[in-house]
């Protein structure tokens, strides 16, 4: 009987989620066909001043590249202790 319940929670938590997809995704393409160049940091800086659009795109570039890193860093900073380490007797 759990074993059916979970099966169950699983398939309702993705569908929940893929409808939450869903309607981002038909607000993304309708703001998309009203301001065709908005979006990003680099678009909104830009309006501003265009060395502030640069800024902006550099920012985002080095934040995508540092993120994956950063994410590594910590998954392996915490799953660390729980790793199997064999224990070499030195005697």
């Amino acid at each position: 009987m759990q074993t059916i319940f979970h099966r169950d929670t699983q398939v309702t938590t993705i569908v929940i989620a893929m409808l939450a997809m869903i309607f981002t995704a038909i607000s993304y393409g309708r703001m998309a066909n009203k301001y065709p160049a908005a979006g990003s940091a680099y678009t909104v800086g830009k309006g501003l001043s265009t060395h502030l659009g640069f800024i902006a795109g550099w920012c985002m570039f080095l934040d995508y590249l540092t993120y994956r890193l950063i994410c590594k860093y910590i998954v392996r900073l915490r799953l660390s202790p729980l790793a199997f380490y064999p224990v070499i007797s030195s005697g």
